[in-house]
């Protein structure tokens, strides 16, 4: 019996002490780790979004250009008559002829590819515009 009366009196408040103390650590630990985790979920939701944007891009891109290569392959058979039959088509500055297919097709792709580059650079412009009229002076 003396051991539990000198267990409650003495020894076991400082346990109690020593849980509280345990306790508040632990308190303060899952605090800055529940600050850490939504640190990390803004920072994944910010690179999603700036991921979702270089997708939106790289379609609109990738989709004006298929756009317009269609267009022009549709177009260019108007472009290169079949009559009269001797029209032929030859590389500049040499003899070799050029069949209408191949003709066409690289009227469309380079037209296509001419789409590509102009509406990246408007992307491009677009992302740098903001930038620029930061660091001007008189706004």
């Amino acid at each position: 019996m003396s051991f539990l009366e000198l267990f409650s009196k003495e020894t076991c408040p400082q346990f109690q002490e020593q849980i509280k103390a345990d306790l508040g650590y632990f308190k303060h630990g899952t605090v800055s780790l529940d600050k850490a985790m939504e640190a990390i979920r803004g920072v994944v939701a910010i690179e999603e979004a700036y991921r979702d944007a270089e997708l939106q891009a790289t379609i609109q891109i990738v989709g004006s250009a298929l756009g317009f290569v269609g267009i022009v392959a549709s177009v260019a058979p108007y472009l290169i008559k079949k009559d009269p039959p001797d029209r032929k088509f030859y590389l500049p500055l040499s003899n070799i002829e050029i069949p209408s297919f191949i003709l066409v097709l690289v009227i469309s792709l380079s037209a296509g590819f001419g789409v590509w580059m102009s509406v990246w650079a408007i992307a491009q412009l677009k992302k740098i515009l903001p930038k620029i009229k930061q660091r001007l002076p008189f706004r």
